[in-house]
């Protein structure tokens, strides 16, 4: 599989969307994983508490966290940085749909593959209502780490279980 041998940078607009949409691959290969988030998206402030709660599950399993101010101050630094545009790295977006977040920081960062032909795209749903969603075969084990390690999200996980059943990521090829 291609995300196998590849070095993965999974763009988080909450912190908890990389284990909804990526959690198999946290799992299974932590070191090739970096999670980014971003403290404030279109002048929304994201919460210290669910940066600190993201942070966390990253230094458990064993995968880098960095936080940016802002998705422009992110695709500013890929511009400028040549590691991240290699052809040896996946940039995982979430799939776009009615989160305005999502759609924003897609949108903004899609458009990096018209500059960089090299760069390898993957998108993952947060909504499970995709033609590549699956039960994810770490179901239990995401449910337990949900619940353990984003305290401040377990009235949504405990209404929106669906999202730690089920798992989808495509690589985009155009």
């Amino acid at each position: 599989m291609l995300a196998e041998t590849k070095r993965n940078v999974i763009i988080a607009p909450h912190p908890d969307d990389e284990l909804i949409g990526c959690f198999e691959l946290l799992y299974e290969k932590p070191s090739t994983c970096t999670v980014i988030l971003f403290k404030d998206i279109l002048d929304e402030i994201i919460s210290e508490e669910r940066i600190r709660e993201s942070q966390s599950l990253g230094k458990h399993l064993g995968y880098d966290v960095i936080v940016f101010d802002n998705p422009i101050s992110f695709k500013n630094i890929v511009k400028n940085e040549l590691p991240w545009k290699s052809n040896e790295t996946i940039l995982w977006l979430p799939e776009l749909n009615e989160h305005y977040h999502h759609s924003y920081v897609t949108s903004l960062l899609f458009d990096l593959k018209k500059t960089y032909k090299e760069l390898t795209l993957g998108l993952y749903t947060v909504k499970m209502n995709t033609s590549y969603t699956r039960k994810s075969k770490y179901s239990d084990l995401k449910m337990k780490y949900a619940y353990t390690f984003f305290a401040s999200q377990k009235e949504f996980f405990f209404s929106n279980q669906h999202v730690l059943i089920f798992e989808g990521r495509v690589v985009v090829d155009w």
